[in-house]
This record gives structure tokens, sequence and C-alpha cells, in this order.
């Protein structure tokens, strides 16, 4: 008996230790404190930080955005436009809250979603398309429908299979030591050129309705907004600032994105997606921005990123839209 109790504590004893070096492990990689592992999430989106623990006042309007770059505060400040649009015709306090950040995907802003849980905002903004057109740039046996096929969504799914993670760290160090040996993903930004015809199988558009369906089920009302690009008839990669109006940020080629035929048709894939999504759910609502945003040199910067006039014109059509959804509750 006293050999099994003596069995017993050195076990304890070890997976006490185990758990004290991995503790220290985790944090050194990730800056988390030691005692908040289940802050794990906010390593790799650090936007939901704020949100996550701000509760809503009902008694205002609070709108949450879901987008990339596009979408982000210093690139035409969207968030802050449509803000005043709306608060200049209500006496309620609007609150636009934003978690878009670059090179995002609607898997991105699924998991946000989830993360979140279901909050009564009084509508979620949906604004994705370019960025998960890249997850297709692979042979079908090595895409994965979540795109885990990328380093960065291996590594998301692996923080998402442990939500045990605030009280061991053993399980997802153990996972994370599995999935290192296994190989490393892909990086999004490096396209291999003898997968480049792979880009035109458009595979991604089952993930990314899925994505959007959870996003539809975590959102009590739900405003999909189709991608606009702009891609000139005679476009050249070496002349860029014939065809986009520089401003602070670099305009990047279209080419970053994919061959422009195939970009096009991969928007109009995701943005039918988004509408067949619409017409199936009463809970959300479109808005046919590809058909509505003027496609010019003054209101792009490049293939999708706005100048100010752009997203000026860009709130033109979301705020009386927003507005109308709000009025119907």
């Amino acid at each position: 008996m006293k050999k099994v109790q003596f069995s017993l504590l050195l076990v304890f004893i070890l997976l006490l230790f185990s758990e004290g070096v991995l503790r220290l492990w985790v944090a050194d990689q990730t800056g988390i404190s030691l005692i908040r592992m289940h802050h794990l999430p906010y390593k790799y989106y650090p936007e939901l930080h704020g949100i996550s623990v701000r509760k809503l006042d009902l008694d205002q309007i609070n709108i949450l955005l879901l987008g990339a770059s596009v979408m982000e505060d210093v690139r035409g400040d969207v968030r802050s436009k449509l803000e005043r649009s709306l608060q200049a015709n209500t006496e309620k306090k609007v609150n636009v809250y934003n978690l878009s950040k670059p090179a995002h995907s609607s898997r991105d802003s699924r998991t946000k979603m989830e993360l979140l849980g279901k909050r009564p905002y009084d509508l979620v903004i949906f604004y994705h398309s370019i960025n998960e057109l890249r997850a297709n740039c692979c042979p079908k046996e090595i895409f994965k429908t979540d795109y885990s096929h990328y380093s960065w969504y291996k590594e998301t799914r692996l923080m998402l299979r442990h939500p045990e993670i605030g009280l061991t760290v053993i399980p997802y160090c153990l996972d994370y030591l599995f999935e290192v040996i296994s190989g490393e993903g892909m990086d999004p930004g490096k396209i291999k050129n003898e997968w480049e015809p792979h880009c035109a199988d458009f595979k991604s558009k089952e993930s990314y309705q899925k994505n959007v369906e959870a996003i539809v089920g975590l959102s009590e009302r739900l405003l999909l907004v189709n991608y606009a690009i702009h891609i000139p008839e005679k476009y050249d990669s070496s002349m860029l600032d014939s065809f986009y109006t520089h401003t602070q940020f670099r305009s990047v080629p279209v080419e970053l994105f994919g061959h422009p035929p195939v970009l096009a048709s991969g928007i109009a894939t995701h943005n039918a997606v988004l509408e067949a999504i619409v017409k199936n759910n009463t809970s959300c609502f479109g808005l046919p921005m590809d058909r509505l945003l003027t496609r010019s040199k003054a209101n792009f910067n490049d293939v999708c990123h706005l100048t100010e006039a752009g997203a000026i014109e860009f709130v033109s059509y979301l705020g009386p839209k927003v507005a109308g959804i709000l009025e119907e509750r």
C-alpha cells in the first residue's frame, strides 16, 4: 500500500514539475503570464482583449465589424465614418467595434466570434474574401477546409482544441509537439510557382460558406457585404501608379493575391456564396458593394484597399443600409 502511495506521490510531483516547466516555456514563447494561460487566444487575436471584457450597454447601438486590412482603422477609417453617419440620425450613442486585422480571413472572424460567444450586438457586419483565395494555391490533397495547411491556422486550430489550458498546459504542449513533428504549415505569402495552376480551383468556396454560416449562428443580425475590387482593363503591374492612387500605404500588385482573371472569378464565387446565404436566412442582410462602389483610381489604393475618397463612398452605401436594418428591429 505504501509503495502505491509513494508511486502516486512521485507521479503527482512529476506532473507538477512538468506543468511548471511547460508553463515557463509557453510564457517565454507567447509573453503570457504564468497564471493567465487562458489568455492564449489574445496572442493570436489581441484585438479581442478589450471587447471580450466589455459589457454592452443595451440602451446604446452596438455594431461589430469583421474584416481584414481594408476595414482596419488606419486605412480609410470606415469604422469612424460609419459611426458618425449613424450618430447623425439617432439620439442613442452609437458604438462600432472593429475586429478587422490585416491578412485575416473569414476563418479568423469565425474564430473570434466563437471565442466571444453569442453577444447581443445590434448588427454584425462582415467584409471578407480576398485573403482566403490564396489558400487555394495548393494541390487538392494538401488543402484543408479549416485552412490549417497554413501555419497560422495550424496554430490557431491547436489553440482552440485546448480550452483547458487555463488549468493545465500539458495536453496543449504535447499536441504542439506532435504538430511540430508532423511538419510546418505553408506560408500564405509564398506561393510555389508549380502550384499556381491550383489557384483557379476555388476549394475555399465550401470553407468560406461554412465560416459565414457559423457566424450567422453567432449573430442576431448579420450584414454580408459583397467584396469590391478594382482591376483596370489594361492593368500592368509595372505601372501601379497609373492605375491606383498612391497613399501613405504602398500599392501592392494584384498578383500578390493571384492572377487578375483568377482573382476576379474567385471574388465573384465568394460573393455568390454570400448572396445565397442571405436568401436562406431571415437574420441576414446583403449589400452588393461590388456593384455599387465606383471602380476607379480615385477610390482604390490597389486592387482592394480604399483611398479616403473610396472609404467615403463605401460608407455612403453602408450607412443607409445599416440604418435601415436597425430601424426594422
